[in-house]
């Protein structure tokens, strides 16, 4: 299962008819689940997520907030059980008492199917509530460091300078770009436009 930062959105297609296809997906008949369980499964998870019940007509993404984002992909990991999922930025556009809402569900699901989990997160907040196994720290795409919950605690309060120093590390290249005069390359069109216009 993959959460993403931004899901895209699918008009045409509501949430509940997307939510019953992928449940049902791949299986026979037989063992695919009726509308009348389906509706009351989806019913139980949206009100462990606090979600309206108008949110299973809507259209998939379309027009959510972000935190409605949020809760819906937790709605549909509820659903679809799965044995790995990696949740990209899922506390982001959340408020506090969202938030633990969200890590909640997500740490009662872990506790019930012993799931997997790969969290990506800037917020130590968060992590205090989910309480991570394990911290892997990413640079330019390569694991540089790895460690227990401790170290996301670590990079929270001394930010990742130290890693830098203490590893060895080059800065990344994003983090020297910010260093350097601000320059221009090639040219742009709309304002070439502009430029030629003026001078007439």
């Amino acid at each position: 299962f993959l959460a993403m930062q931004y899901p895209s959105e699918i008009p045409g297609i509501t949430n509940a008819e997307f939510l019953r296809a992928a449940m049902n997906a791949g299986k026979e008949d037989e063992e695919k689940i009726s509308v009348r369980d389906f509706i009351m499964k989806l019913d139980e998870k949206m009100e462990l997520l606090n979600m309206k019940e108008e949110m299973a007509e809507r259209y998939l993404n379309e027009g959510f907030s972000g935190g409605e984002n949020k809760r819906n992909e937790i709605v549909q990991m509820e659903m679809l059980r799965p044995s790995l999922a990696m949740l990209y930025e899922i506390d982001s556009g959340l408020d506090v008492d969202a938030m633990h809402i969200v890590a909640n569900a997500i740490n009662n699901l872990r506790a019930e199917t012993g799931m997997s989990l790969m969290i990506v997160s800037h917020y130590d907040r968060f992590f205090e509530l989910i309480e991570p196994q394990y911290t892997h720290v990413l640079v330019d795409g390569k694991v540089v460091l790895e460690g227990d919950g401790q170290l996301a605690r670590k990079i929270d309060t001394d930010g990742y300078d130290w890693i830098y120093a203490e590893y060895g590390i080059e800065v990344p290249c994003e983090k020297k770009a910010a260093h350097r005069p601000a320059s221009t390359i090639g040219s742009c069109a709309v304002r070439n436009a502009a430029e030629a216009e003026a001078k007439k």
